[in-house]
């Protein structure tokens, strides 16, 4: 029987791999749009795997493996900007996540 595996797996495993490269290009390419267009602007909806590897990235934080798997269901807060976010605004407050994930990003710059 085969074994499941939930996710994409480890952001810390892909490092240096082709698809991280052209994941990052992406990105790279994307700010550089916004700094050139700004009333244009393109925006990317980061979660979970991609948002630990973009934040191992640009170095916002410190990605590692959690010792257990993190899990539960919790209510979600919007924010002010929230509330008056085109992709946001229509979702009740609280919305509802589930958090499920082996890894984590602590010690986040907040400079950044």
């Amino acid at each position: 029987m085969p074994t499941f595996h939930p996710g994409p797996g480890s952001p810390l495993d892909s490092a240096g791999s082709e698809w991280e490269t052209r994941y990052f290009a992406l990105m790279d390419s994307i700010k550089n749009h916004n700094r050139q267009h700004p009333d244009n602007k393109k925006h990317v909806l980061l979660i979970c795997h991609s948002f630990q590897i973009y934040c191992r990235y640009y170095k916002l934080g410190v990605v590692s493996k959690r010792k257990s798997t993190s899990f539960g269901v919790m209510p979600v807060h919007k924010t002010t900007e929230g509330m008056h976010d085109p992709l946001f605004r229509s979702l009740n407050d609280p919305l509802w996540a589930v958090d499920s994930r082996d890894y984590q990003i602590t010690q986040p710059d907040i400079e950044k």
